[in-house]
């Protein structure tokens, strides 16, 4: 209960700074421009916190931010085949219901499976599993892993493309 109380005051606390340096008059605002403003700030609370935190951040464009939390898991798929589970968060400061889409995933420069994050509201932030699909690349431990690469694309609900994300590369067990 504390930690919510805390995280309410220091969103209302930043968007009172946030009013107070831009000169907004906040009784004025309506409630969108209000939910706005809020929403805003708590993307960029987000933000800070990943710096803070030492997060990779896969890709910010746009309205998007998309970073790996550090939490991962190899998982045995079936007999003899394993997976690589990344958590990753997405935040969505767009107006637009989004989805991220691994268009390209490669493993040690081996072509396999990755998975998508669909289902992001508007103005939402969102935390999911990437399922990276080592055993197409003969891989079955984490120690084995030196890089995986990824191409994107983000769309709307509409499966609109929004943009492509091209050529991010996360480098593990690097010497």
């Amino acid at each position: 209960m504390k930690r919510i109380l805390a995280a309410v005051l220091v969103v209302l606390l930043l968007v009172g700074s946030i009013a107070y340096a831009e000169g907004v008059d906040v009784a004025a605002m309506s409630n969108d421009e209000l939910h706005a403003l809020i929403n805003s700030a708590r993307g960029e609370l987000a933000k800070r916190e990943l710096v803070a935190g030492g997060k990779t951040v896969l890709f910010e464009q746009g309205d998007v931010t998309v970073y790996l939390t550090g939490n991962y898991t190899i998982a045995e798929w079936g007999e003899g085949k394993h997976v690589m589970l990344l958590e990753a968060a997405v935040l969505n400061g767009s107006a637009e219901d989004i989805g991220v889409y691994i268009d390209n995933c490669c493993v040690n420069g081996w072509e396999v499976y990755g998975g998508s994050i669909v289902g992001i509201g508007a103005g939402k932030n969102k935390k999911a599993t990437l399922e990276i699909r080592l055993h197409e690349a003969d891989i079955h431990a984490y120690e084995a892993i030196e890089d995986i690469e990824f191409k994107f694309h983000v769309s709307n609900a509409s499966y609109k493309k929004l943009f492509d994300v091209e050529g991010v590369t996360v480098h593990f067990n690097a010497e």
